[in-house]
């Protein structure tokens, strides 16, 4: 295989790996966008669980043991709709950021596999450095 097609395969995976962190970046922004807009739309309902007001048409022990349990509920409600949209979003934001670490690898790797193209021209004497560019490029894929 010559230098010119280990270049190639290079920068077709490069290429290849580029566009699959892209895809999964956007997808876990949206991801992450939809999250936080159903927790709005969530938030805008809890309102009803304390509808009807009871106000003074329902009155006495049993009134006000409903109307507590009523406002417990929607408080664990919102307690634990929050707690798992923060968790679902942290670890979705965890994951963009590491995504977006592999992506700027993957950007030295074609910078580099740009200089190892331009050494390719230069001819034997540039054939060491280019072994050497291809032992970093390699490093970067894995």
């Amino acid at each position: 295989m010559s230098y010119s097609d280990i270049l190639y395969s290079l920068s077709q995976t490069i290429s290849s790996q580029s566009a699959d962190v892209d895809e999964k970046i956007s997808r876990l922004k949206k991801a992450k966008k939809d999250l936080v807009n159903e927790q709005h739309a969530v938030e805008n309902e809890w309102e009803k669980i304390l509808d009807p007001d009871l106000g003074q048409s329902w009155t006495g022990n049993r009134a006000d043991h409903f109307d507590k349990a009523r406002r417990g509920a929607k408080k664990e409600i919102e307690q634990t709709f929050q707690e798992e949209v923060e968790q679902y979003t942290s670890q979705i934001q965890q994951k963009i950021n590491l995504l977006e670490m592999q992506r700027e690898s993957l950007r030295v790797a074609s910078y580099l596999s740009h200089e190892a193209g331009g050494l390719l021209h230069k001819g034997e004497e540039a054939y060491a450095a280019i072994e050497h560019k291809f032992t970093e490029i390699r490093k970067r894929l894995l």
